[in-house]
Protein backbone atom coordinates (compact mmCIF):
# COMPACT_ATOMS: atom_id res chain seq x y z
CA UNK A 1 0.00 0.00 0.00
CA UNK A 2 3.06 2.62 0.54
CA UNK A 3 4.13 1.61 -2.18
CA UNK A 4 1.28 2.49 -4.16
CA UNK A 5 0.87 5.70 -2.41
CA UNK A 6 4.22 6.59 -3.73
CA UNK A 7 3.42 5.99 -6.75
CA UNK A 8 0.77 7.50 -7.34
CA UNK A 9 2.53 10.66 -5.29
CA UNK A 10 4.79 11.10 -8.20
CA UNK A 11 2.14 10.48 -10.66
CA UNK A 12 0.31 13.65 -9.41
CA UNK A 13 3.69 15.55 -9.37
CA UNK A 14 4.35 14.88 -12.93
CA UNK A 15 0.61 15.29 -13.82
CA UNK A 16 0.68 18.99 -12.23
CA UNK A 17 3.52 19.64 -14.69
CA UNK A 18 1.17 19.09 -17.32
CA UNK A 19 -2.07 19.04 -16.47
CA UNK A 20 -3.79 23.11 -16.89
CA UNK A 21 -4.83 24.99 -14.02
CA UNK A 22 -8.23 25.06 -15.85
CA UNK A 23 -9.23 21.75 -14.89
CA UNK A 24 -11.52 21.16 -11.78
CA UNK A 25 -10.88 19.39 -8.72
CA UNK A 26 -13.43 17.02 -6.55
CA UNK A 27 -13.91 19.85 -3.48
CA UNK A 28 -14.99 22.22 -6.19
CA UNK A 29 -17.26 19.80 -7.85
CA UNK A 30 -19.06 19.22 -3.60
CA UNK A 31 -18.47 22.72 -3.29
CA UNK A 32 -20.92 23.45 -6.35
CA UNK A 33 -23.80 20.98 -5.09
CA UNK A 34 -24.20 23.89 -2.87
CA UNK A 35 -24.13 26.85 -4.90
CA UNK A 36 -26.05 28.91 -6.47
CA UNK A 37 -26.16 28.89 -10.34
CA UNK A 38 -24.78 32.00 -11.04
CA UNK A 39 -22.10 31.50 -8.70
CA UNK A 40 -21.27 28.30 -10.71
CA UNK A 41 -21.68 30.06 -14.19
CA UNK A 42 -19.07 32.62 -12.65
CA UNK A 43 -16.45 29.97 -11.90
CA UNK A 44 -16.87 28.38 -15.29
CA UNK A 45 -16.53 31.36 -16.97
CA UNK A 46 -13.45 32.64 -15.13
CA UNK A 47 -11.68 29.27 -15.84
CA UNK A 48 -12.47 29.69 -19.39
CA UNK A 49 -15.29 27.48 -19.51
CA UNK A 50 -17.91 28.21 -22.32
CA UNK A 51 -21.91 27.44 -21.47
CA UNK A 52 -22.92 25.49 -24.92
CA UNK A 53 -26.63 24.44 -24.09
CA UNK A 54 -29.36 25.59 -21.42
CA UNK A 55 -32.06 23.27 -21.41
CA UNK A 56 -35.14 24.86 -19.49
CA UNK A 57 -38.25 23.28 -18.60
CA UNK A 58 -41.18 23.31 -15.49
CA UNK A 59 -39.21 21.01 -12.52
CA UNK A 60 -35.46 20.49 -14.46
CA UNK A 61 -32.38 23.19 -15.77
CA UNK A 62 -29.63 21.27 -17.23
CA UNK A 63 -26.65 23.46 -18.13
CA UNK A 64 -23.90 21.77 -20.54
CA UNK A 65 -19.97 23.61 -20.63
CA UNK A 66 -17.07 23.26 -22.31
CA UNK A 67 -13.57 24.04 -21.93
CA UNK A 68 -10.96 23.05 -24.66
CA UNK A 69 -6.85 23.15 -23.74
CA UNK A 70 -4.76 23.86 -26.48
CA UNK A 71 -1.06 22.68 -26.14
CA UNK A 72 1.06 23.85 -28.89
CA UNK A 73 3.60 21.33 -28.17
CA UNK A 74 1.06 18.34 -27.43
CA UNK A 75 -2.18 17.55 -27.13
CA UNK A 76 -5.55 19.47 -26.60
CA UNK A 77 -7.56 18.31 -24.38
CA UNK A 78 -11.22 18.92 -23.66
CA UNK A 79 -13.33 19.20 -20.72
CA UNK A 80 -16.76 19.17 -19.96
CA UNK A 81 -19.26 19.99 -17.41
CA UNK A 82 -23.07 19.43 -17.08
CA UNK A 83 -24.91 20.65 -14.52
CA UNK A 84 -28.70 19.08 -13.90
CA UNK A 85 -30.99 20.67 -11.18
CA UNK A 86 -34.65 18.90 -10.48
CA UNK A 87 -37.14 21.00 -8.46
CA UNK A 88 -40.64 19.85 -8.03
CA UNK A 89 -41.82 21.37 -5.29
CA UNK A 90 -40.23 19.74 -2.11
CA UNK A 91 -38.07 17.20 -4.08
CA UNK A 92 -34.62 19.39 -4.93
CA UNK A 93 -31.37 17.63 -6.31
CA UNK A 94 -28.36 18.10 -8.18
CA UNK A 95 -26.48 16.20 -10.35
CA UNK A 96 -22.59 17.08 -11.91
CA UNK A 97 -20.44 15.26 -14.12
CA UNK A 98 -17.70 16.44 -14.89
CA UNK A 99 -15.73 14.61 -17.70
CA UNK A 100 -12.21 14.97 -18.87
CA UNK A 101 -9.79 12.69 -21.36
CA UNK A 102 -6.99 13.44 -20.17
CA UNK A 103 -5.67 10.05 -18.42
CA UNK A 104 -3.28 12.14 -15.78
CA UNK A 105 -5.62 14.19 -14.91
CA UNK A 106 -8.36 11.29 -14.16
CA UNK A 107 -5.25 9.65 -12.04
CA UNK A 108 -4.72 13.02 -10.09
CA UNK A 109 -8.75 12.97 -9.19
CA UNK A 110 -8.54 8.86 -8.25
CA UNK A 111 -5.81 10.00 -6.03
CA UNK A 112 -7.73 12.74 -4.12
CA UNK A 113 -10.36 9.89 -3.10
CA UNK A 114 -7.77 7.63 -2.04
CA UNK A 115 -6.00 10.26 0.51
CA UNK A 116 -9.45 11.20 1.88
CA UNK A 117 -10.52 7.65 2.67
CA UNK A 118 -12.93 6.89 0.29
CA UNK A 119 -13.39 3.41 -0.76
CA UNK A 120 -15.35 1.51 -3.09
CA UNK A 121 -19.20 0.79 -3.06
CA UNK A 122 -19.64 -1.31 -5.96
CA UNK A 123 -18.26 -2.02 -9.63
CA UNK A 124 -20.17 -2.29 -12.63
CA UNK A 125 -19.00 -3.52 -16.38
CA UNK A 126 -21.36 -2.33 -19.27
CA UNK A 127 -18.83 -3.71 -21.67
CA UNK A 128 -17.50 -0.33 -23.06
CA UNK A 129 -18.07 1.46 -19.86
CA UNK A 130 -16.92 0.67 -16.11
CA UNK A 131 -18.68 2.63 -13.46
CA UNK A 132 -17.15 2.65 -10.36
CA UNK A 133 -19.30 3.77 -7.19
CA UNK A 134 -16.75 5.24 -4.13
CA UNK A 135 -17.79 6.60 -0.71
CA UNK A 136 -16.06 7.91 2.16
CA UNK A 137 -19.00 7.69 4.58
CA UNK A 138 -20.74 11.02 4.09
CA UNK A 139 -20.60 11.09 -0.08
CA UNK A 140 -20.59 9.25 -3.20
CA UNK A 141 -18.86 9.53 -6.20
CA UNK A 142 -19.39 7.97 -9.31
CA UNK A 143 -16.55 7.64 -11.91
CA UNK A 144 -17.23 6.15 -14.94
CA UNK A 145 -14.55 5.01 -17.51
CA UNK A 146 -15.47 5.10 -21.09
CA UNK A 147 -14.58 3.38 -24.13
CA UNK A 148 -15.79 5.91 -27.14
CA UNK A 149 -15.26 4.78 -30.78
CA UNK A 150 -14.23 7.13 -33.05
CA UNK A 151 -15.63 7.61 -36.82
CA UNK A 152 -12.07 6.23 -38.02
CA UNK A 153 -12.75 2.89 -35.70
CA UNK A 154 -10.09 4.27 -33.16
CA UNK A 155 -11.35 4.30 -29.23
CA UNK A 156 -10.37 6.89 -27.36
CA UNK A 157 -11.00 6.66 -23.62
CA UNK A 158 -13.80 9.34 -21.25
CA UNK A 159 -13.41 9.73 -17.58
CA UNK A 160 -16.61 10.81 -16.09
CA UNK A 161 -17.17 12.09 -12.46
CA UNK A 162 -20.37 12.56 -10.76
CA UNK A 163 -20.84 13.87 -7.45
CA UNK A 164 -25.03 14.67 -5.91
CA UNK A 165 -28.08 13.04 -6.87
Amino acid sequence: MRLLRLYLTVIICLAALFVDAQQLDIPQLQKMLEQETFEIDTVLKTKGYLLLEKDVDSSTTTLYYNHVQQNSNGPSWVRSLTLMDVNMGVVKSRLIKYRTYNKEEYLQLNTYLLYNNYKTKGKFDFGNEEHVLYTNGKSDIRIMTIQNKLQDGRLLKSYEFEVGK
